[in-house]
């Protein structure tokens, strides 16, 4: 039984399972909008103003794309025309975009290697087999919130005020006397050492490190 006192959520829903997209077109806990398929859900997603698909490798680095659709999460079927839903989310991974809306995938059958897969990509929940829309409501909720301090907009470097780490005079010269400092102190001790060791053993009191050419010059 559907929980009706909550405020529903607004969610694009990528996929054709006719079943599946008559329950949260019948639920009041969605206002779902409905895309066949990724490539129609990314058209939707940025107003058909970003090209996503271009074979542009620095786009990603040029620009701060801005998120056009206000929603609340992108549920997603697993397997999709084109690209599925792993993949998809890879794409909207790398350009760090809708990176505060939770992503969650259906999948119709049970694959625990593809689950942990989405999961080691950052794919927020992966739900097998029989779809609970009470459970997926809350499981929106929680994300929403825990994702509410993460960060959006890719880093750009060059546009970063990039100034090189100088160390202060009052620091440089405080390292300096406890080195000096530390060396006076130690000295007796390491001398006493050097003298041990030579009194007990033979050879040098140093250890180097051969590598297996430089033995073999020396052997001959």
């Amino acid at each position: 039984m559907e929980v009706t006192t909550e405020i529903p959520l607004d969610i694009l829903y990528i996929g054709n399972d006719p079943q599946t997209i008559r329950l949260f077109g019948n639920s009041r806990l969605f206002h779902p909008t409905f895309k066949k398929n990724s490539l129609e859900a990314m058209f939707w997603l940025t107003n058909n103003e970003f090209n996503l698909f271009d074979n542009n490798p620095d786009a990603r680095l040029s620009t701060v794309y801005e998120e056009k659709q206000k929603i609340d999460a992108i549920i997603s079927e697993l397997v999709l025309p084109g690209i599925n839903a792993l993949t998809f989310y890879k794409k909207i991974k790398l350009f760090k975009f809708y990176q505060k809306t939770p992503y969650i995938i259906l999948s119709f059958f049970r694959n625990n290697d593809l689950k942990s897969q989405a999961y080691h990509e950052g794919v927020d929940d992966f739900f097998q087999k029989g779809v609970n829309l009470e459970n997926i409501y809350h499981r929106i909720l929680f994300l929403k919130k825990f994702k509410l301090d993460y960060v959006t907009k890719p880093l750009l470097l060059q546009d970063e005020d990039m100034t090189p780490f100088k160390c202060s005079l009052p620091k440089r010269i405080f390292d300096l006397i406890l080195s000096v400092t530390a060396l006076l102190v130690l000295s007796p001790i390491m001398l006493l050492t050097i003298i041990a060791i030579r009194l007990e053993s033979t050879g040098k009191v140093y250890y180097i490190s051969l590598n297996p050419q430089q033995i073999n010059k020396r052997q001959v």
